[in-house]
């Protein structure tokens, strides 16, 4: 089964804090009897995020020192 659902983590974000947000929408998701990876897609730096248009989607940047920018840009016209 497809996820319901799709999040990305976008740019230079540290190990640290992709491990504390994803604990925090692993929690807030799990109130709703949702999973990270399951129901809920989970990305982290992907090489390029592509939500499917007919699901709802998130996406974060963190910046930093020369971030890879993926498709940024792009999302951002959506």
């Amino acid at each position: 089964m497809a996820a319901l659902y799709q999040l990305a983590v976008l740019g230079s974000p540290t190990d640290a804090q992709i491990s504390e947000l994803e604990e925090i929408v692993g929690t807030a998701v799990g109130m709703f009897n949702l999973r990270l990876g399951h129901e809920v897609g989970w990305e982290v730096r992907p090489e390029a995020f592509n939500p499917d248009q007919q699901r709802s989607s998130a996406a974060v940047f963190f910046g930093g020192d020369n971030p890879p920018l993926a498709n940024v840009a792009k999302l951002l016209e959506c």
